[in-house]
């Protein structure tokens, strides 16, 4: 093999290298571009979700919202119908998120989850009799998927703060005491989902 040929092989070699190394660079910066625009947009969901209407809303369905509310007490009261359609209009753009991957399950369910599970619990019965009233089974569809998407998803995630119990159970269970319309979230994201649920 002759100089010339041993040069150009080599410039080849150089050559793939550069672009291998590109195409890594841009891969990298893309994804940090992506969670940048996922954390940009966890924290408008979090502002939205910590809003005195969305607490005083949820603070309302845990501890005020009576058990045997039924769907006919929903369409004759303006204030019942109020608060929860304000919860799920919320929840339900939340699943479309999640559901069709711009934003990672991960960053919501930590901080959110047990808030949709706990009000889908809570009120999934009205929820299923405004779809057959509306004749619409598609109604709330993507906050029912959420929640059944953040059971699976709690059921290999344990709490940070109680191993081995459900992150979700904190709602029932009443271990985190729910704030005020008026009071401020806290930072540490295990105290958040029952704060707002």
């Amino acid at each position: 093999m002759d100089r010339l040929s041993i040069i150009a092989a080599l410039g080849g070699a150089v050559s793939a290298i550069a672009v291998a190394i590109s195409v890594l660079l841009l891969l990298i910066q893309l994804r940090r571009m992506r969670f940048t625009q996922e954390v940009t947009v966890a924290l408008g969901l979090y502002d939205r979700s910590t809003s005195p209407e969305m607490l005083e809303a949820a603070n309302w369905v845990k501890t005020a919202m009576p058990d045997d509310v039924k769907y006919e007490d929903f369409q004759r009261d303006s204030v019942i119908r109020s608060k929860l359609e304000r919860l799920w209009y919320y929840f339900e753009f939340l699943g479309v998120l999640v559901n069709r991957g711009y934003v990672s399950e991960d960053m919501i369910f930590d901080q959110q989850g047990a808030f949709v599970a706990g009000i889908w619990d809570k009120t999934q019965h009205l929820i299923v009799a405004r779809r057959h009233d509306r004749q619409s089974p598609q109604y709330m569809e993507n906050f029912e998927i959420l929640a059944n998407r953040f059971r699976a998803w709690a059921a290999e995630n344990d709490p940070k703060l109680s191993p081995g119990k459900r992150k979700s159970d904190a709602y029932y269970t009443g271990e985190l005491p729910a704030i005020t319309a008026n009071e401020r979230l806290p930072k540490d994201s295990a105290q958040l989902p029952s704060a707002t649920s």
